[in-house]
């Protein structure tokens, strides 16, 4: 069994246990490079209502507040994540500019977890309603994950099949810009390139958008950078963090950064 300790951080206190790290742990807002970080364990970062999610504030700022843009995702204690369930359901940061990464190198790395039963978003950088900037998603009809940089059809997209992933369980996924052209992702710490990133301007983070969709959101981290160094940290934190195991040479497959 792995060993279990309880992280502190100045940001927000107590946050939940960490399977398999022992003593004085990697953090993300320790990098220079930190944006957000959307924790479903830190309990103290959501505003909820009978159980219905209005808020939830990043780590990094009490600026960067993510509230309900539509409908009401609901927040479990149970699985310590942001439910945004079957209707169209979003949260999206409150004020614009927040929260926004544009066109520079920039990763997402999440946990999160799809019924496969419908196309749901993930997270996107939102411009206004048009095509989002950096964006995850599932896609029914090809029953893909797909990641895209400001156009999901003028060729700045990267898909990862579906097929092998069973609906409901957690995946960990990064998604990688180099601010340039180049847009990648790494599945479970497995690199995969091939989209191309054409520049954006983004207003504001989102999860979820405004479209229908089962999934749920257990952490979502950012950086400004596509550091490896810094992306695979984050991956070997969340993967010790919710149990999961990384690809085969990872440099955190078998200890935690």
């Amino acid at each position: 069994m792995k060993p279990q300790i309880t992280l502190y951080s100045r940001y927000f206190g107590s946050f939940g246990t960490i399977p398999g790290i022992a003593g004085t742990a990697w953090l993300p807002n320790s990098e220079a490079t930190f944006s957000d970080w959307y924790s479903g364990t830190d309990d103290a970062s959501l505003t909820t209502a009978n159980g219905n999610v209005t808020a939830w504030n990043s780590s990094s700022s009490s600026t960067n507040v993510l509230a309900t843009a539509t409908g009401t995702p609901t927040h479990s204690n149970t699985l310590d994540c942001v439910d945004f369930g079957a209707a169209a359901r979003s949260l999206a940061d409150t004020s614009v500019g927040n929260g926004a990464l544009t066109n520079g190198a920039c990763c997402f790395v999440c946990v999160a977890d799809v019924s496969k039963t419908i196309s749901s978003f993930i997270f996107n950088q939102d411009i206004a309603g048009a095509n989002p900037g950096m964006a995850l998603w599932y896609d029914f009809a090809t029953n893909a994950f797909r990641v895209y940089c400001n156009s999901a059809t003028s060729g700045g997209n990267i898909s990862k099949s579906a097929t092998a992933y069973t609906a409901g369980t957690k995946f960990l996924m990064t998604v990688i810009s180099n601010g340039v052209t180049g847009l990648s992702y790494s599945w479970f710490g497995t690199l995969t390139s091939g989209g191309v990133a054409t520049p954006f301007t983004s207003t504001r983070l989102m999860l979820g958008r405004s479209l229908a969709g089962l999934n749920k959101v257990y952490d979502l981290m950012s950086f400004s950078t596509n550091s490896t160094t810094v992306y695979q940290k984050a991956e070997g934190f969340l993967a010790w963090k919710h149990g999961l195991t990384l690809a085969s040479g990872h440099p955190f497959e078998f200890a935690a950064p």
